[in-house]
């Protein structure tokens, strides 16, 4: 048999889509002593373990002694092999002298391939699916007929399945572990900047309070937008969030804040959670002192929120603007929400925070990396 029955129909095309099969099937080391026991036990000279699809036929595994010249990786045209009918049928082509059997002796596949013998079983997963074939052949007639033979093959057929789906489960049991690693990471992550921002929060609601009373509503309005934002981030399981939910999640608690006096306007972007937090946390110090001080503490005052991307699209501007509110005056010192809009964007998110007291109406703008949501 010469080298070209097989090698010339190889397509290596098909081998790349095939790849992971060929990978499978290397991990399992069973495989090369199930084909040295077929070819010992049979006589044949060529055998393989191949996956079998609608479109392919390539060699997972080869033993060759004969010179068919298929190795592994190589492809053949399916419909040129007996394989798709295997894969349809799910049972096994056994032929002893295809010259003189009965039903294949005037099949193209045998003079095509230059064999007389052939024995051929499909690998079935649990699932139903067909993998492909565990098979072998020879350019000389051999008696396969006898069923302990086939009933071997089938044997070895079962073992190579079964230990492909041992593959895939261990495989995706690693990636569980992997994931589960990184998210407990995330979580201490997440656990231990929580704390710190409500030990600032406790911290900052207490000094200088007014009263106790005062310090409480303070506390207990930042630890509420804090609850808020988690709130969201759990609903879109800690990936990500998009901008203007956030920003809506941070009015909506305002009771008697009327939306129309909010216009929001930017594109859809979504932030990762170590973003959302302290964004999300600036937005409710803004709106704080807006109610108190500034565009909310008199009926005609409204404010702006836009954001878009900038700088190529790597960074996000956003601008916060009151108009029609009482005139404004710059404050005598640094009060806690400006310095928690400092430190959560500028410091923690590497951006800038620029805020301007304006008589006509306070504006903040920030500007922060943009990075994808994991």
């Amino acid at each position: 048999m010469t080298q070209g029955n097989a090698a010339a129909r190889d397509e290596p095309g098909a081998v790349q889509d095939d790849s992971a099969a060929v990978e499978a099937i290397s991990r399992i080391n069973a495989v090369s002593s199930i084909l040295e026991l077929v070819l010992d036990s049979t006589g044949l000279g060529f055998g393989a373990v191949a996956r079998v699809t609608e479109t392919s036929w390539t060699a997972c595994a080869v033993l060759d002694r004969i010179g068919f010249g298929l190795p592994v990786g190589g492809t053949l045209e399916v419909a040129t092999t007996f394989c798709s009918e295997i894969r349809a049928s799910s049972t096994p082509i056994v032929i002893d002298q295809a010259s003189t059997d009965a039903v294949y002796c005037t099949h193209g596949t045998p003079k095509m391939y230059g064999f007389e013998s052939y024995i051929a079983v499909p690998i079935i997963l649990r699932s139903g699916e067909v993998f492909g074939t565990i098979c072998a052949l020879d350019p000389k007639p051999a008696r396969l007929s006898d069923p302990k033979t086939l009933k071997t093959l089938q044997l070895f057929a079962e073992l190579i399945g079964s230990q492909l789906e041992l593959d895939e489960t261990l495989a995706d049991q690693r990636k569980a572990i992997t994931h589960q690693t990184l998210l407990i990471n995330e979580l201490n992550h997440r656990v231990k900047n929580t704390l710190a921002t409500v030990q600032s929060i406790a911290f900052q609601s207490l000094r200088n309070a007014q009263s106790l009373d005062h310090a409480h509503e303070r506390m207990e309005s930042r630890l509420m937008a804090l609850a808020r934002v988690h709130d969201v981030l759990t609903q879109e399981r800690w990936e990500s969030a998009e901008l203007e939910t956030i920003i809506q999640k941070a009015i909506l608690p305002f009771e008697g804040v009327d939306l129309q006096r909010f216009r929001l306007s930017g594109p859809p972007i979504r932030l990762p959670p170590h973003q959302v937090l302290p964004l999300s946390m600036a937005v409710h110090e803004l709106l704080t002192n807006a109610l108190k001080y500034g565009a909310l503490s008199e009926p005609a005052g409204w404010i702006a929120i836009r954001w878009n991307r900038a700088g190529d699209g790597r960074n996000l501007a956003f601008r916060w603007s009151e108009h029609d509110g009482p005139a404004v005056s710059p404050p005598s010192e640094r009060g806690f929400g400006t310095r928690l809009i400092q430190r959560g964007l500028a410091q923690e998110l590497g951006g800038s925070v620029e805020i301007n007291f304006n008589p006509t109406g306070v504006t903040c703008t920030i500007q922060i990396p943009l990075t994808e949501p994991a």
